[in-house]
């Protein structure tokens, strides 16, 4: 909210370097906070209704803004965001929570870039009896350097229970500390998928 906002440009004012920083996963950093500093700054930024954990992993997921705001989007990605919420916040997945990264994005534009990320949803169309629904494309393993692999294409309603079957499977599948991309690489997906079609 534009009070939030103005709280934490009070923030970095009273205790960073009087800047505020965006990341590429959709968060605010202030620099500059001495170490003493730390845990005052972050109970004020709790008291202004923000967080301050959790980020850069799969609690952080990121998207586009989807068809709310992007005449190019064909899925509601905050709508997909908040269906997922829930289910990776679920502390079974405590163990891997920074070792998965989750971006949606709503069209093939890649915003939002989906083909290099641990677990990557690209809105898109599926045709039905009666016309279209919406769904999305879920690739697996994605990197920097290597896009992901094709998991599935589902209907809205089916992603949560894919994502869900993702993370079981990674939790059941990793050695050491193993990114859920890492993993991929060293098995392939079909793991994944076999997993997923006895689901």
């Amino acid at each position: 909210s534009c009070a939030q906002l103005r709280r934490v440009a009070e923030l970095a004012e009273i205790f960073g370097d009087k800047h505020v920083h965006s990341s590429n996963r959709q968060n605010l950093e202030i620099h500059g906070v001495q170490p003493g500093n730390v845990a005052q700054l972050r109970a004020e930024i709790l008291a202004a209704g923000l967080g301050a954990e959790g980020f850069y992993g799969a609690r952080d997921i990121v998207s586009c803004v989807g068809v709310a705001y992007c005449p190019m989007a064909i899925t509601a990605t905050r709508e997909m965001h908040d269906l997922l919420l829930p289910l990776v916040r679920n502390s079974k997945y405590d163990k891997i929570w920074d070792k998965t990264l989750i971006n949606i994005t709503g069209c093939p534009n890649s915003c939002v870039p989906y083909r290099i990320t641990d677990i990557g949803l690209r809105g898109m169309r599926i045709r039905g009896q009666s016309g279209s629904r919406e769904a999305y494309q879920i690739l697996i393993g994605g990197r920097e350097n290597d896009f992901g692999k094709l998991f599935a294409e589902l209907k809205v309603d089916d992603c949560p229970r894919a994502v869900e079957s993702i993370l079981d499977s990674f939790l059941a599948f990793r050695t050491g500390e193993e990114t859920l991309a890492d993993n991929v690489d060293r098995l392939g997906v079909e793991p994944y998928l076999k997993e997923w079609a006895n689901a």
